[in-house]
């Protein structure tokens, strides 16, 4: 699948995540495997609590990090695309 800017994502129902210092540590419940998500990568992963928009994410990040917008999007879509192959968020309606 394509992530586009106009593309609604969350967090996938099957990922127990907690805070641990300053990143999200979060366990895939249905093959066990485990993953750590420090700085921006955990706030976004904080902001997929709801469902967002590629665009509100990158928005959000704009605003609170010091980085362009060049960066910001280079960097946000390949990560959500990553997170979506491994089954981490989905689609609202639950399509990968």
């Amino acid at each position: 699948m394509t992530i586009e800017t106009t593309t609604t994502l969350m967090r996938s129902p099957h990922i127990l995540a907690s805070e641990l210092d300053d990143e999200v540590v979060m366990m895939d419940v249905q093959n066990g495997s485990y993953f750590s998500m420090p700085g921006p990568a955990g706030r976004i992963w904080h902001l997929l609590e709801t469902e967002q928009t590629v665009k509100s994410i990158s928005e959000t990040l704009l605003a609170e990090y010091e980085v362009s917008t060049e960066q910001c999007e280079s960097e946000v879509l390949p990560f959500l695309k990553s997170l979506l192959e491994r089954d981490l968020i989905v689609l609202p309606n639950g399509v990968k």
